[in-house]
């Protein structure tokens, strides 16, 4: 709780604001994002999070939870800009 206490309030750049499963289209493997209307400058931790909560499974698995958080930990690394 009090490492999340510490972005209250920070701007890390521009976020979506809107960013849930059904902002997402997936097409050949790949996942783009539409509807931008809400996009403002904001803590890219909160579309991070939208997007884990809009698209969970009630019914997965402890392991399969940790699985996707994991890659999804690793695709949002991997292709996240620093500025």
């Amino acid at each position: 709780m009090e490492c999340c206490l510490r972005y209250v309030e920070k701007i890390t750049g521009y976020i979506h604001g809107d960013l849930g499963a059904w902002n997402l289209l997936r097409r050949k493997g790949r996942i783009y994002i539409i509807d931008f209307g809400e996009a403002r400058l904001g803590d890219r931790h909160f579309d991070a999070a939208a997007a884990l909560v809009s698209t969970a499974s009630d019914n997965a698995s402890v392991e399969e939870t940790v699985t996707r958080l994991e890659n999804f930990r690793r695709g949002y690394e991997g292709n996240a800009q620093t500025e």
